[in-house]
């Protein structure tokens, strides 16, 4: 049994990628993981996309990208926030751990959830594949996969995703392991402990090894509570480790370990905030200073940051060293190591 808690920023992983559409129109959605953005010089590097390519099919009417080597170690799953799509995968952070894992051997599968109008979100009310669908198609798809790639039902499986898609892996993982899939580990950036998981948790049913990255300013997703289930997780023989993060001062030493932007970039965004009153001289949050970052603040702040002309890169910056509710990808060696460390598990 085992509880890692670490508090605080890893070393610097982090490419990132350039997309091209307005970015404005995502702050008005559920999720607050990524837009894209236009004209972006000067603020991201730009990944190789390369070194990440998927195939693209479609499974029972939902969107999948896979990218399945021949001999694959593992299969990780990944799922998509409120509001998302398999794109997901695609996106700067996301990039940075997929190509992480496969770099390691292991094979990358995005679907999406079934629900594609509104909220787009992953159903994390039931933990019954008869009555979620959801689950019942993700069991059907990784039994399609058995049946026409080189997976096989001895391949190690893992599952990964961001908010509501965090909440879904843990739930996902857990209902496909009781099924007899061989889940080894599972992945949860931000996301929460649906109702059907924590009544696993207050059960004390132990679960499949549980990665957890959470941000203390979260304002979507309450951190505590998430800790508290992760407690209960652990004292059921699971083995977890949970990283949560500090809010951090915007300085240029910050933002360039995000990799977001040039010096001159990271003086721009701190002199635009330092303006507006929303940091002091040392880059100490002064907006909405000792309250989490709610929904609410970050479209204020968006609104103010385009009208000044920045871009959504840089809310996405800020919002990471504020340590509020955003995939990050600063935590990739930690969660490459968590899955290799249960990989030869049974």
């Amino acid at each position: 049994m085992s509880w890692t808690v670490k508090v605080g920023f890893s070393r610097r992983r982090l490419l990132n990628a350039v997309y091209a559409v307005v970015w404005i129109s995502s702050l008005l959605c559920t999720s607050t993981g990524f837009a894209e953005e236009s004209n972006a010089v000067s603020r991201l590097e730009a990944l190789d996309e390369s070194s990440v390519t998927f195939k693209t099919t479609i499974f029972r009417g939902r969107n999948v990208l896979s990218n399945i080597p021949d001999k694959s170690r593992a299969l990780v799953y990944l799922f998509h926030g409120s509001g998302g799509s398999v794109k997901f995968v695609q996106r700067n952070h996301t990039q940075v751990v997929a190509d992480a894992l496969l770099s390691k051997g292991y094979a990358l599968v995005a679907s999406e959830s079934k629900l594609r109008t509104g909220k787009k979100r992953w159903d994390n009310k039931s933990a019954d594949p008869e009555t979620n669908v959801d689950i019942k198609d993700m069991l059907a798809l990784h039994e399609h996969l058995i049946a026409n790639t080189a997976i096989t039902e001895d391949t190690p499986v893992y599952t990964m995703g961001m908010s509501n898609g965090g909440g879904f892996s843990g739930l996902f993982g857990y209902v496909a392991s009781a099924n007899g899939v061989p889940v080894h580990g599972i992945a949860n950036y931000m996301g929460p402990v649906p109702f059907a998981s924590k009544s696993l948790f207050d059960r004390g049913v132990p679960f499949p090894p549980y990665f957890v990255v959470l941000g203390e300013q979260d304002g979507l997703v309450i951190s505590a509570n998430v800790v508290k289930a992760v407690e209960k997780l652990t004292r059921a023989n699971t083995s977890t480790e949970l990283h949560l993060v500090s809010e951090r001062a915007v300085t240029t030493e910050a933002l360039m370990e995000l990799g977001y932007t040039t010096p001159q970039g990271a003086g721009k965004l701190m002199e635009f905030l330092r303006k507006e009153g929303h940091i002091d001289v040392d880059g100490n949050r002064l907006f909405h200073s000792g309250d989490v970052l709610k929904r609410k603040y970050l479209r204020e702040l968006g609104q103010e940051m385009l009208a000044a002309g920045l871009s959504r890169p840089d809310l996405n910056a800020v919002i990471i060293v504020w340590a509020g509710h955003h995939m990050r990808s600063d935590y990739v060696d930690q969660q490459v190591a968590f899955f290799e460390q249960h990989l030869t598990e049974n």
